[in-house]
């Protein structure tokens, strides 16, 4: 999969043409295991290609040494939670319509960098703040000084992932896209998407336009990649929505192991299922090595390409709105990927994009 949709993609190389700039304000917490990480790293390496002058904003709390990985300037403050309720819905809104003052920083930061209509501003992840601040600055410069915005809306941020059903703070969405919608400079911003039951969202509760955007794909491995292994080896990338399959681990590869003993198996967990793993751990020992779940980029490529295929044992409810970056990455490198039904994952997979 391409790292950026043909629209984005189409408004780098016209940007690049002058060599002109890509500003990405990331505020979501990076880490080594973060896919956040990953796509941070494929925009600098596909901007930098484009002969683009990258600069990325990252939260303050960001760790030094992966703020240096990217060149990020560590300057940013986390955004307001939006704990919206309908017990509440009132009190939110009223202050929601007080938080103009939050980004006054980041919009003088933006200023200057003197940006022109040739350059762009890329928000990995939406927020009814951002967007009625952005559309409030878009308005107060000449149309030639206005960059074109990009905000992706990823999955959690309008419906609920365990119902499907829209959030309350949904509601503050719309009050800031209709803002925006009043804004000189409006048709500046552009929102993404990447699947098409989150484009079903966002146009109902933004009353915009979303565009498809391929999911990133962080890769900078640059090993060769391993054929497949003699030896059939799964990689099981357990996350924090991983539940009962998390639990009952232990069983299933014992399973699969008694129905084929040659069997290998990766398995990289989050902290939370300490107690599973160390379950695993004494009664499949011999067939399963565990993978620490904080890796650097490489080493998380590396064992990627030593497996035969690919399991990602996620709860299939979440994954009807939120899109999965292991799974690109997985898919990218030609491995076989198991996933649950009724998924974006699935519905790749039925596209081509991954077997």
């Amino acid at each position: 999969m391409t790292a950026l949709d043909a629209s984005l993609q189409d408004a780098l190389g016209r940007a690049a043409v002058s060599h002109r700039k890509l500003i990405i304000a990331s505020f979501e917490p990076l880490d080594q295991s973060s896919h956040w990480l990953n796509e941070l790293v494929s925009f600098k390496t596909e901007g930098s290609a484009l002969e683009m002058s990258v600069a990325i904003l990252a939260l303050r709390s960001t760790d030094a040494d992966v703020a240096a990985s990217l060149s990020a300037q560590a300057v940013l403050s986390p955004l307001p939670a939006l704990d919206v309720t309908a017990d509440n819905y009132v009190t939110e809104l009223v202050a929601f319509s007080d938080t103009a003052h939050i980004l006054e920083p980041l919009w003088a930061r933006f200023d200057a960098e003197e940006l022109t209509a040739q350059d762009l501003i890329y928000f990995p992840r939406g927020h009814p703040i951002l967007i009625r601040g952005i559309g409030a600055w878009l308005a107060r410069r000449p149309q030639t000084l206005r960059p074109s915005v990009f905000f992706r809306i990823i999955g959690d941020e309008l419906t609920d992932l365990d119902t499907g059903r829209y959030r309350a703070r949904a509601a503050l969405y719309r009050l800031a896209c209709s803002d925006l919608g009043t804004r000189p400079g409006q048709e500046r911003v552009f929102f993404l998407v990447n699947s098409k039951a989150k484009a079903r969202t966002v146009s109902r509760v933004c009353r915009r336009r979303p565009f498809m955007m391929q999911h990133h794909f962080g890769r900078t491995f640059n090993g060769e990649q391993d054929e497949t292994p003699a030896t059939p080896t799964i990689y099981v990338h357990l996350n924090n929505r991983s539940g009962a399959l998390a639990e009952n681990l232990g069983e299933i590869v014992q399973r699969v192991a008694r129905a084929e003993p040659s069997v290998r198996f990766l398995v990289k967990a989050p902290a939370k299922f300490a107690d599973s793993i160390a379950r695993v751990k004494r009664k499949a020992a011999s067939y399963v090595e565990i993978i620490s779940h904080e890796q650097s980029v490489e080493d998380y490529f590396t064992n990627l390409t030593r497996s035969s295929l690919v399991w990602l044992a996620y709860e299939a409810q979440p994954y009807k709105a939120l899109t999965s970056g292991a799974f690109t990455e997985a898919a990218s490198l030609g491995k076989p990927v198991i996933v649950p039904q009724g998924t974006w994952m699935a519905e790749k997979i039925a596209e081509g994009y991954g077997v």
